[in-house]
């Protein structure tokens, strides 16, 4: 009994530090035009603090492919959160540009930790349903970031950029001082848990990547990112545009999150029962059908609601590929997350600015309306993948 409880409690604290990262997520895709407008920059170079932010995110997932596995994740995932709170009240400040440029670095970094490892830690901690608990944690993610962009507007309009990022940063400190305490025993232990031998570490990697599935892992998360990321950072801008209304950006943002969480939601009771890959298949070419309409329907309130059902299809996309790379690799789960939060990261710093660009050029509408695209590529890959994953359980 007492097992179990702490077992609850661990779980509980990584899905704390999840909303935190929801947080840091949800709170530049609604504050990125404000942000922009302070700097005076344009689309394309605001999405650069997003490539910079991916710079810090794809390191940690090449070490967590590497060497994660060797060191004390509980300790370093508490650790993670306690420094994306610093980098957020940091931000406060609103220093120069540069700067600000590279705290989205050090935002990179600590986010980074907390996306791969809560997912390697929730499965090492769970002893059972880990794949619905694993889908839980990300409609955690879902839940927090819907909230997030009204409470980002509605104290940015009433105390400023500044203050906002402060009062942010500081309450990310206080949930990240829940997390310390539940894991204060792992803290305290040694970081390395295991001897860094880097030509052993390096042929684990290998094994891992020559899975039959990985490629196709790598590959599905990175199609994934472009449409979830880019939509994140860039949708509420671009409703806000339509009639001048910010607030109608918040509602935009908010019915993607609310979205993701019906769609995990309703995953998490199935998750087990269906492969991931024809769910893949399947929930991504009904994504490209309606996220089409969204774009090109000119009606706000029209296109806010096929927003929040696009992302009732496509909000499987990341607890299904955490899910499958973790069941491809059950031995090796933090380098398996490693490579799915790097085909994340390389989405991020590649296609972001991409986005931004041709939003300077074409306008909001165009650039969104491309992210049909990645969509439509999953088709094949998730396929292919399922092939490979009913490969594998045949070999066992």
């Amino acid at each position: 009994m007492k097992n179990s409880a702490g077992m609850g409690m661990k779980l509980l604290a990584i899905y704390v530090l999840m909303a935190c990262f929801a947080t840091a997520i949800s709170l530049f895709g609604q504050l990125l035009d404000p942000i922009r407008s302070y700097y005076n920059i344009t689309i394309e170079q605001a999405n650069t603090l997003l490539s910079a932010q991916s710079v810090g995110g794809v390191l940690i997932a090449v070490i967590s492919i590497l060497y994660i596995d060797s060191l004390n994740q509980r300790k370093i995932i508490a650790l993670a959160g306690i420094m994306l709170a610093v980098a957020l009240i940091s931000m406060s400040v609103l220093p120069l540009f540069m700067v600000f440029w590279l705290i989205f670095i050090s935002i990179g970094l600590s986010t980074g930790l907390i996306n791969i490892l809560s997912n390697s830690v929730l499965v090492n901690i769970a002893t059972t349903n880990k794949q619905r608990l694993l889908t839980i944690l990300h409609m955690v993610f879902s839940l927090w970031a819907f909230v997030m962009p009204f409470i980002a507007q509605s104290l940015y309009e009433s105390i400023g950029l500044g203050q906002t990022l402060l009062i942010i940063g500081g309450a990310i400190l206080i949930c990240c001082a829940f997390t310390f305490s539940v894991f204060y025993d792992e803290i305290r232990m040694p970081l390395i848990t295991d001897k860094l031998n880097i030509r052993y570490r390096y042929r684990e990697v290998l094994k891992v990547l020559r899975k039959p599935g990985m490629k196709q892992i790598y590959l599905l998360m990175v199609l994934t990112s472009i449409w979830q990321m880019c939509t994140i950072y860039n949708v509420s801008g671009a409703v806000s545009l339509i009639n001048g209304r910010p607030v109608e950006g918040a509602w935009a943002l908010s019915s993607l999150f609310l979205g993701m969480i019906v769609s995990r939601l309703l995953y998490s009771t199935v998750a087990d029962r269906f492969s991931q890959g024809k769910v893949l298949a399947i929930m991504n070419t009904a994504g490209a059908g309606l996220w089409t309409a969204a774009m090109l329907v000119q009606d706000v309130i029209s296109k806010i609601i096929l927003i929040g059902i696009t992302a009732v299809a496509c909000g499987v996309n990341f607890p299904a590929i955490f899910g499958a790379s973790c069941k491809i690799a059950d031995k090796n789960t933090a380098a398996a997350s490693g490579l799915s939060a790097l085909g994340y990261y390389t989405a991020i710093f590649v296609f972001c600015p991409i986005v931004g660009s041709l939003s300077d050029i074409f306008g909001y509408s165009l650039a969104l309306l491309l992210l049909v695209i990645p969509l439509l590529l999953v088709l094949p890959l998730s396929i292919l993948l399922h092939r490979r994953m009913r490969s594998n359980e045949n070999a066992v």
